[in-house]
């Protein structure tokens, strides 16, 4: 399941310019910081406005920077991001959250939004639009000033929060625009009670968003149950999946706790016991069916299932980055184009 953010760059850290029209349009009067409207422009000629002698319009004056939060994900509108919690569970239940202070073109209010025919295109747009934000020095002291203030707010008594480091070599190689654009904060959050809350991103004292959490109990026998079917080499996920989750036909990365997260309990047993997508259709056509003895053992594995290893821990890890070593390094060289969420 792909995240109504759209295509993000190397562990949900960029917006591919692709989706920022979608971005606008359904959380610019939610998210659009307050004191930030966009300046007014000046009168131009059409020669200043680039339209003369053949001359193609700047991008930066046609829309100007609308100054935006966004999750890098969120869960479908109504629903809640499910995750668990399981008391001295050997590994927490986690998950690291990324939201970006950003600059955006205002494709709300302009006569026409540009159109893209390949996100090649839209890359070249965003980078020459970047570009002519960043030649205004006030834009950047906005976007570093916004960034700073920016806080989170969650429940303490059901979730454990801290900081997450993003290290530097994610933020090296990102297209031009998302470096001029945008600015990136990160939170892990620990599970340590069920429970049901929202986390709110906070700018400058004022609420902007928030996504809400559903966490759920499981035992630690339970979770010990699931993890021992799911390695079972006869009958387990492991041949296909590799133990643990730990690579083999992109189970890696797509057995998260942000991946599960998507999804409720009956979808995510719907594709290990029906090989169906929660939509009804086959997946894998009918051949990702495993036998479960009952509910009870079904329970365990989706106990040790919600426990998968964060997305963002499995990146560091690929790249060496990680204390803990579970391999799959040759998924490496798709991160670029790999969505966490989906």
């Amino acid at each position: 399941m792909r995240s109504t953010r759209g295509l993000l760059l190397l562990s949900s850290l960029a917006f591919t310019a692709c989706q920022q029209h979608t971005v606008v349009e359904q959380k610019r009067e939610a998210n659009v910081l307050e004191g930030v409207a966009p300046a007014q422009e000046k009168p131009q000629t059409s020669r200043e406005n680039g339209d003369a002698e053949g001359q193609k319009p700047s991008p930066y004056k046609l829309y100007p920077p609308i100054f935006t939060v966004e999750a890098s994900s969120l869960p479908e509108p109504g629903h809640a991001f499910q995750f668990a919690y399981a008391p001295n569970s050997e590994r927490p239940y986690q998950t690291v959250f990324v939201y970006v202070v950003a600059a955006i073109p205002n494709f709300e209010d302009a006569e026409q939004a540009p159109v893209f025919t390949s996100e090649f295109e839209a890359e070249q747009f965003m980078d020459q639009w970047a570009t002519e934000f960043a030649q205004d020095p006030q834009n950047t002291v906005k976007l570093e000033a916004l960034t700073k203030s920016f806080q989170w707010s969650v429940d303490a008594a059901l979730i454990d929060d801290k900081e997450a480091v993003i290290p530097e070599v994610l933020l090296k190689g990102q297209p031009n625009y998302v470096n001029l654009t945008q600015r990136f904060k990160a939170r892990r959050f620990t599970f340590k009670a069920p429970g049901e809350t929202a986390v709110k991103a906070i700018i400058n004292g004022v609420e902007r968003s928030q996504v809400r959490f559903a966490i759920q109990a499981y035992t630690q026998a339970e979770e010990d149950a699931g993890k021992a079917r799911y390695n079972d080499p006869t009958t387990g996920c492991v041949g296909c999946h590799g133990r643990d989750g730990a690579g083999g036909q992109g189970a890696y990365i797509k057995h998260s706790s942000d991946n599960f997260a998507f999804l409720t309990d009956e979808q995510i047993a719907g594709y290990f016991r029906d090989s169906k997508y929660p939509n009804g259709e086959d997946f894998l056509d009918g051949m990702h069916k495993w036998p479960v003895a009952d509910a009870q053992e079904e329970r365990a594995l989706l106990a040790y299932l919600r426990n998968s290893t964060p997305v963002f821990d499995k990146i560091l890890d690929l790249l060496g980055l990680s204390s803990f070593a579970l391999g799959a390094r040759s998924e490496i060289p798709s991160l670029r184009a790999w969505s966490p969420y989906r």
